[in-house]
């Protein structure tokens, strides 16, 4: 895949979700619907931004989150509840392997993803602010400000090595 066209929309799409996944959350909306969401705000941010790193990331997360809704809507047999969790990772990982394949993309980012969404759910009943939605929105607001500094950092870096020689600062004797 080539270089991302626009590295700065990655950030800016995270922080509306955030905005988003906040608004939505304080009206209502059941807190199953996390790991959802970020994935859903990953995914989108990788594909609009043309990131390598975030669309597998996305999927990853769309996967286990379908799962992890499903599971709290009582939409699974409780003793089906762990295989349903696997399952949801799985296919979300056989996606991101599905884009990822012939391309530049790694999935080395959706699986440490998911490491720490299963870390975060093992430490949600011990940790108020893993298990609370305002956690999660400053989380993916700070996901977003990290992509636009990056994204900043990069454009600085390109452009300083597209001046001709001889151009920049003056030496003083």
């Amino acid at each position: 895949m080539r270089a991302a066209a626009r590295p700065w929309l990655a950030g800016v799409f995270l922080l509306v979700t955030a905005g988003v996944y906040a608004w939505a959350e304080s009206a209502g909306l059941t807190f199953s619907a996390t790991p959802l969401a970020v994935g859903l705000g990953a995914l989108s941010a990788g594909v609009a931004s043309g990131s390598a790193r975030l669309v597998p990331v996305g999927l990853a997360l769309v996967g286990w989150g379908s799962a992890v809704l499903a599971v709290d809507e009582a939409m699974v047999e409780r003793g089906r509840v762990a295989p349903s969790y696997v399952l949801g990772a799985v296919l979300g990982l056989l996606a991101a392997e599905s884009v990822a394949r012939g391309s530049d993309r790694r999935l080395t980012g959706a699986l440490v993803t998911l490491l720490v969404a299963a870390l975060a759910a093992l430490a949600a009943r011990d940790l108020a602010v893993v298990g609370d939605w305002p956690g999660w929105a400053l989380a993916m607001a700070g996901w977003g400000l990290y992509e636009l500094a990056v994204a900043a950092r990069s454009s600085a870096t390109r452009a300083a090595s597209s001046r001709p020689p001889g151009r920049g600062r003056r030496r003083s004797a």
